[in-house]
């Protein structure tokens, strides 16, 4: 008989608690945080089962100078490997569970490094601290602070990530992935629509205010968290559902993507509102305030 989440969840914290419990009494270690499914906080919308990885963040108090900051993460562990913890372990390795083996994913981090005003989080790096993990030791709280600190940062983000969205929408529901499908044939439409599928979704989380999380949970997660209605999951059920080697497939599931895009509030794809988006978008790209080019398209 399958187990619940919920004892399969109990099994892998029991499972991983030595090894936590060894973690937290480190001394380089400034924080210990569970995240995503396997994390116990509340309104998680991520729900930890079989096919579940572990995921664990260490967060690393090491000597660090603001010189040996690099934008690539690895090339600042490189330049003080020897400050590293040798008890630090792999990021992934497995753990036996009654139901086989466990993925076990553990996030290194450098708290100096990710304090530097340098280091940008991402949305979903932002999402997945701020509303799926479980604090186990947080020396001084500083680190929750600094999850804060970081999403606040992001959210300034959002609007611009939303006006790219929307711009994109205009193209990819229609012009770019027919263009394509005439271009190169069906599949290469089909995959466009795919990605215009993405933004379409990475839209509404923008749209409202919210980090885009995990590509694994995003598209679930959308009628869960109240963004889109039932109804409206089964039109855009209609427009990923596809035959990748038909064009006239590929018309359909633009037809459906455009009704799914007309239900949602100030979501364009096509007329003379998605030439007004794209064109404050374009201004945006350019060097000088005014426009490129005039009205009939001749540059000066």
């Amino acid at each position: 008989m399958p187990r619940t989440p919920n004892t399969a969840l109990g099994l892998a914290r029991e499972a991983m608690s030595p090894l936590l419990t060894d973690w937290m009494t480190k001394p380089e270690v400034q924080a210990l945080y569970i995240l995503s499914s396997s994390a116990d906080c509340p309104d998680n919308p991520t729900c930890f089962d079989e096919e579940s990885d572990f995921d664990v963040a260490v967060v690393l108090d090491i000597p660090l100078q603001a010189s040996e900051w690099r934008p690539h993460f690895p090339d600042t562990c490189q330049l003080i490997a020897d400050r590293i913890p040798n008890w630090v372990p792999k990021f992934l390795f497995h753990v036996p569970m009654p139901w086989g083996s466990m993925e076990v994913n553990v996030h290194q981090l450098i708290y100096q490094y990710e304090c530097d005003p340098r280091t940008a989080w991402p949305g979903e790096k932002c999402d997945t601290y701020l509303h799926k993990s479980q604090v186990l030791h947080d020396r001084g709280g500083s680190f929750q602070e600094l999850i804060h600190h970081k999403a606040q940062a992001a959210r300034t983000q959002l609007g611009l990530e939303r006006e790219r969205l929307a711009n994109r929408i205009t193209w990819d529901v229609r012009e770019m992935s027919l263009r394509q499908s005439r271009r190169l044939g069906p599949e290469a439409g089909h995959y466009l629509l795919n990605l215009a599928v993405d933004e379409v979704i990475d839209c509404i989380y923008a749209t409202a205010g919210q980090f885009i999380p995990n590509r694994k949970w995003k598209l679930s997660q959308l009628v869960s968290r109240g963004f889109i209605t039932e109804e409206q999951a089964g039109i855009l059920r209609d427009a990923i559902r596809c035959d990748p080697t038909c064009r006239s497939d590929l018309e359909r599931r633009v037809e459906a993507l455009e009704m799914f895009c007309a239900t949602i509030d100030g979501f364009v794809t096509d007329g003379p509102e998605a030439q007004q988006i794209r064109s404050r978008y374009q201004h945006r790209l350019q060097l000088r305030g005014s426009r490129c080019a005039d009205p009939d398209g001749a540059a000066w």
